[in-house]
Formats: C-alpha cells, sequence, structure tokens
C-alpha cells in the first residue's frame, strides 16, 4: 500500500501531522468546490505551505486525492456500525450530504481499472475487505433471520455491495433517486431484515 512518503523513508511524527493537516484541507476544499476544480496551489494556500511541500508528501494529485480517499475509510463514520448492512444504508444517507466527495469516489473507483493507475491498488484492496466484512454482516443476519443453510452470503453481499455502488453513480447523475430506499428494498428482499430493524442514518461526517 502506498504512504505517499519518499521510498527507504519513515515518517515521523511531523510528517505525520503535515499529511493530515493536508488531507483534512484537501477535504475540506473537495466538499466545497469538487475534485476537479480543486488544484495542489489551493490546497497548499489552505494549509499555509508550499506546493512543493505537497510533493513531498504525496508525489502527484491523483496520489493525494486517492490518499484522501483512504484517510476517509480510515475516519469514516460508518466503521462504529456494529452491523454491516447498517453501515451500508447510513453510508447512503450520508453520501448524499456528501455530493462531492461521492463524486471524488466515483472518479477515482473508475479510473482504477487501469493497474498502473495510483488508485488500483486502493480499490481492490477495499473491494476484498469490504466483501469480507459485508459476508460476515450478512451470515450474521441471515442466521437471526434464519434463512436456509444453503443461503449464499457472500454472493448476497456482493449484490448489494455492487447494488450501493451503481446507486451512487445514478444519484450523481439524477438526485432524484433514493439511495437508501433501493437499498432497504434489496435489504428486505434478501430476507435479511426491514428499514425498521435498521439503524438511524449517521451524522453527516466522512462517509464513501
Amino acid at each position: 500500500m502506498a504512504t505517499g512518503e519518499p521510498a527507504g523513508r519513515k515518517p515521523n511524527r511531523a510528517g505525520i501531522r503535515r499529511r493530515e493537516e493536508i488531507l483534512a484541507a484537501a477535504e475540506r476544499l473537495v466538499r466545497e468546490h469538487g475534485h476537479l476544480r480543486v488544484s495542489l496551489q489551493m490546497i497548499a494556500d489552505e494549509v499555509g505551505i508550499s506546493q512543493p511541500a505537497i510533493h513531498h508528501h504525496f508525489p502527484s494529485r491523483d496520489e493525494l486525492f486517492v490518499e484522501l480517499l483512504r484517510y476517509r475509510d480510515t475516519h469514516a463514520v460508518e466503521v462504529v456500525e456494529p452491523d454491516a448492512i447498517s453501515a451500508l444504508l447510513s453510508a447512503a444517507s450520508n453520501s448524499a450530504k456528501s455530493r462531492h466527495l461521492a463524486a471524488l469516489f466515483t472518479h477515482y473507483a473508475s479510473s482504477a481499472s487501469d493497474e498502473q493507475h495510483p488508485a488500483h491498488a486502493y480499490f481492490l484492496e477495499r473491494q476484498r475487505l469490504m466483501l469480507h466484512y459485508f459476508t460476515l454482516g450478512v451470515q450474521a443476519r441471515a442466521a437471526r433471520a434464519q434463512l436456509p443453510q444453503d443461503f449464499d452470503a457472500r454472493r448476497a453481499a456482493t449484490l448489494l455491495l455492487t447494488l450501493s455502488d451503481g446507486l451512487l453513480t445514478r444519484w450523481l447523475i439524477d438526485a432524484d433517486v433514493d439511495m437508501r430506499s433501493e437499498l432497504e428494498h434489496a435489504v428486505h428482499a434478501l430476507g435479511l431484515g426491514t428499514a425498521v430493524t435498521d439503524a438511524a442514518p449517521a451524522p453527516d461526517k466522512q462517509t464513501s
């Protein structure tokens, strides 16, 4: 996994703090303007450093934005959800409040098909981790719902995650798409519970 630091060098405490300042500034600017309108110079001005100082931590704009996605994963409010499906529903609600950040995610998700792109390794790892986490969550719900033993939790988790990604893209094109409602319907159709049993939307913080 890329760290954004020059090869062979371990970031010290000051370096880690500076990286987080840069990422936090990038997030604020993306929320306000959208990633296509945010330059490295804008981020540097927001932090109060030079643009070359950003390159010391992030060799390119793409690598900075991919690290921003990873940073947001680390700080995501959904990780506190005890249930994977409730977390998915919370993410759908919160994404609708962070349109520019959602657009950042989908932009780099499409770029990740190129194995040479900085986003490839991040999305590959993220997909594998998310599938593992959601398969466990679906298995737990399936057991509570007493679904048949041949119920394929991994396939159900794949369907829900794929639906979530597709709905995000649809919503970015048409804001009338209700992502949470569509996901709730799918969860119910799979026999994994209803909206009544799921957690209320989490506060508007970092989401995918």
